[in-house]
């Protein structure tokens, strides 16, 4: 009726030695191959080195891998980017119309020639279109706001109230979205 107690103790050594247990060399997680363990750790899981399909080397936590959150080494992302990206050509922005991509790209994002209704021909990134943060070339601007400016002195000249001018001042911006007075 005695039972003996024994202790168990862990060591750091043990730690590691048991979460490395599992060889994953050769084992293939989506696009990603293990190669060899590092001595690096992520919330506690072995980080492995990976080859991916497309030629890329990948650093993995068994967990990402064994959990299939991550299956490449981003490679899936930027084909997936790459299939979703929108043909723009044709279609109008404000001013612009979108002529054609380019293959030079800035800040990630695919450059598009447009033309502008004065004429002008811009390169702009396809997200500022999209976005709305480029309507126009900007060299047709000031003869926008001088044209809207003209708009409020007669407004101011003609002697009606405040409010009038204020009305006035709104359906000049609506007229003209991209341009504020």
């Amino acid at each position: 009726m005695g039972r003996k107690k024994t202790e168990n103790r862990i060591t750091d050594e043990s730690l590691f030695i048991s979460t490395r247990a599992v060889d994953r060399r050769g084992t293939r997680y989506g696009k990603l191959v293990c190669i060899e363990p590092t001595e690096k750790r992520q919330s506690g899981s072995a980080v492995w080195r990976c080859k991916c399909d497309c030629g890329n080397e990948a650093f993995v936590s068994s967990k990402s891998l064994v959990t299939g959150k991550i299956s490449s080494c981003g490679c899936i992302k930027r084909e997936m980017m790459r299939a979703r990206a929108t043909d723009h050509t044709g279609m109008r922005y404000g001013k612009l119309v979108a002529i054609e991509p380019l293959e030079n790209r800035q800040g990630g994002g695919v450059v598009r020639r447009c033309r502008c209704d004065c004429g002008n021909e811009v390169f702009v990134r396809g997200n500022f279109l999209v976005t709305g943060d480029r309507k126009s070339c900007g060299k047709c601007l000031p003869r926008e706001k001088s044209r809207a400016m003209k708009k409020i002195e007669t407004i101011l000249k003609s002697g009606v109230s405040t409010t009038e001018i204020l009305q006035s001042i709104n359906r000049i911006q609506m007229e003209r979205e991209e341009y504020h007075v």
